[in-house]
């Protein structure tokens, strides 16, 4: 197994699984929609990779979806006859 495999996956369950541990769950769910975004970020600072427009769409469209995630309410909707 290569370090970058282990990095990869066997380090981020660990944080994962401790993060539960200290970190209300819709926190959590919120922090991981941003792993693509990080997936990104890491293989432009680290193996050089390209990030063109499709890529900024992309983050954009996740940034935006976590925005709604991080701020609806939980009202429960009046049931009309």
């Amino acid at each position: 197994m290569t370090p970058l495999a282990v990095l990869g996956t066997g380090v981020v369950y660990w944080i994962y699984a401790r993060a539960q541990e200290l970190v209300d769950v819709s926190v959590l769910s919120i922090l991981l929609c941003t792993i693509p975004l990080f997936a990104v970020g890491f293989a432009y600072l680290f193996l050089n990779e390209t990030v063109d427009a499709q890529l900024i769409a992309g983050g954009v469209v996740i940034l935006m979806g976590i925005l709604v995630i991080a701020t609806e309410t939980n009202q429960p909707k009046a049931i009309s006859s």
